[in-house]
């Protein structure tokens, strides 16, 4: 069939629907595409917010099971005073009754300012810092036994962390006396007390 013998105005109509049902087919194709790429973008977004909620929820269980491993020995360890600040008052109260249990004859103290404790092997303890305290003790003695109780009677009833770093005795008076209230020996004590903590706001 020659060009010429074709009716265009006949086929017309049925091109232009075809066109059109190209444009619109060509259009449904695009839209369903930028729509699946849309919800694939989403479900990647919602999938990754999943994976971050499960991952914090793990992170959470765990913090959770350390927490309730290490708070109690956290609470024990600040009872006792040797997380924290330093619980002077329970020293003094504490050096009082083991003189008085003692009899020792005579008995007086000095605690110094707190500063940094300096070691000469290295430590690790992260943000915390370890200060120290030293109680200075004056002692005027019967005997030496009676030092022996002393320090024995403080070890039962003193908290926290201490050792005794010097103890010097020293004879007084040329004779042995063997009464009760007699002085026959001096003896000089320290003691140092252990506190550790983060900052240091107050250190006197």
């Amino acid at each position: 069939m020659r060009a010429a013998e074709i009716e265009w105005s006949v086929l017309r109509g049925s091109m232009i629907l075809l066109v059109i049902a190209v444009i619109i087919s060509a259009g449904s194709l695009v839209g369903s595409y930028q729509f699946a790429n849309s919800k694939n973008k989403i479900h990647k977004r919602e999938q990754a917010r999943y994976l971050s909620a499960r991952t914090q929820y793990h992170t959470l269980d765990e913090e959770e099971g350390l927490i309730a491993i290490y708070l109690p020995r956290y609470v024990a360890l600040e009872n006792a005073g040797i997380i924290g600040r330093e619980k002077r008052l329970d020293w003094i109260e504490s050096l009082r009754q083991s003189a008085k249990q003692s009899q020792v004859a005579k008995m007086q103290y000095d605690i110094s300012a707190q500063k940094l404790f300096e070691t000469k092997i290295p430590l690790d303890v992260g943000d915390y810092k370890i200060y120290a305290s030293t109680m200075s003790l004056n002692i005027d003695l019967l005997h030496e036994g009676d030092l022996f109780t002393l320090l024995d009677n403080l070890n039962s009833s003193l908290t926290g962390l201490y050792g005794l770093s010097a103890c010097d005795l020293k004879r007084k008076g040329s004779e042995i006396s063997n009464e009760v209230d007699a002085v026959n020996l001096s003896a000089h004590c320290d003691v140092n007390f252990l506190t550790i903590r983060k900052t240091d706001p107050d250190p006197g």
